[in-house]
């Protein structure tokens, strides 16, 4: 009897586990639509304007990959068939994303206003055997492009030489990107939006910046400022820092010329050699002093011999004497010519 009850107990709690677990929910498989997200932008487009809109489509499985087979795209006011979009080439990797572009042309007589884009995507999960659609309209709103305009400044626009000056180009309207041109009224230019400048030179500039955007037609804006520089600076006596250079270089070679013709001068004085010649000491009998006579520095054809001076003149008692005992001058006859004195 015991036994009975302890079977009848085994199978009733048999019976209750099983159905337990029977209603545990097993695992469902994400499927291809609810795993995938798509990210659009931007939504302003322009009429007659080329465009390009992105489509960011994200896999949000942690576990399967996504295959994307054909994404169409298309206006349903002016575009009579869709446009077939290029598709990765791979499958999207689990949590993975993949952009695709749609690159058009707005109409020229779009409306002003809202535009309904139909985006349709084909795909599936690595797990599943067949394809699934989603359509995915998007609201895009169409404008006309706004008109470009541009307005320049300079900080500073007065000063003295050198000049150190930032420019500031303010722009509205228009598509971007953009594309800038200065002049700056000295010979100067820069592409960026705001450039600055050294200005060398005193004088008035007109400086001019041209901003080009890239609307179909190119809208095309321009802008003018006004730079005054005042002497003061050492650059502005020659000009500019090339002037200043210029004239360095001309006074450095004057300076080597006159040096040149200096040391040349100098050496064909002294015959050549750049010394002076070796100078001989005699005696005269007019001037006792010595004298200094330049000899060549050349060998001479015969050996140059000093003169011996005659000894000192004594007149005997017979004869005149040749020199005024006086002023030691040579004299003829009974007087000296030069200063009266009577001769023995």
């Amino acid at each position: 009897m015991n036994f009975t009850r302890i079977a009848r107990v085994l199978l009733i709690s048999g019976i209750l586990i099983i159905s337990c677990f029977s209603m545990i929910p097993k695992p469902v498989s994400a499927s291809f639509t609810s795993s995938i997200s798509i990210l659009a932008g931007p939504f302003s487009i322009y009429v007659g304007q080329w465009t390009s809109l992105s489509f960011d489509i994200q896999n949000g499985d942690a576990t399967k990959a996504m295959t994307i087979t054909d994404v169409t795209a298309g206006f349903s006011d002016w575009d009579s068939v869709p446009t077939h979009l290029i598709i990765p080439s791979n499958p999207i990797a689990s949590g993975g994303y993949a952009i695709i572009y749609h690159n058009f042309t707005v109409p020229v007589d779009a409306t002003i206003g809202s535009h309904t884009l139909q985006l349709t995507i084909i795909g599936k999960m690595s797990d599943e055997a067949s394809t699934t659609t989603i359509n995915d309209p998007m609201q895009y709103t169409v404008k006309n492009v706004p008109s470009l305009d541009v307005v320049c400044s300079a900080n500073p626009s007065t000063g003295s030489t050198p000049l150190y000056v930032s420019f500031t180009s303010t722009v509205t309207g228009g598509l971007e990107p953009l594309t800038f041109s200065w002049t700056f009224g000295d010979g100067g230019t820069s592409t960026y939006q705001n450039p600055q400048h050294n200005y060398l030179a005193s004088g008035t500039y007109t400086v001019t910046v041209t901003v080009t955007d890239s609307k179909t037609n190119h809208q095309v804006a321009s802008d003018t400022a006004t730079v005054t520089v005042v002497g003061g600076g050492v650059s502005d006596i020659f000009g500019s820092l090339g002037g200043m250079m210029m004239i360095g270089g001309l006074i450095i070679v004057i300076i080597i010329v006159v040096i040149v013709v200096s040391i040349i001068s100098k050496r064909s004085k002294s015959g050549g050699k750049g010394q002076s010649p070796p100078t001989q000491q005699f005696n005269s009998p007019e001037n006792p002093a010595i004298n200094q006579a330049p000899l060549s520095l050349q060998r001479p054809a015969q050996v140059y011999q000093q003169p011996i001076p005659p000894p000192p003149y004594q007149a005997s008692q017979n004869q005149r004497p040749l020199f005024c005992p006086n002023c030691g001058k040579p004299s003829e006859g009974q007087f000296c010519k030069n200063c009266g004195t009577k001769l023995n």
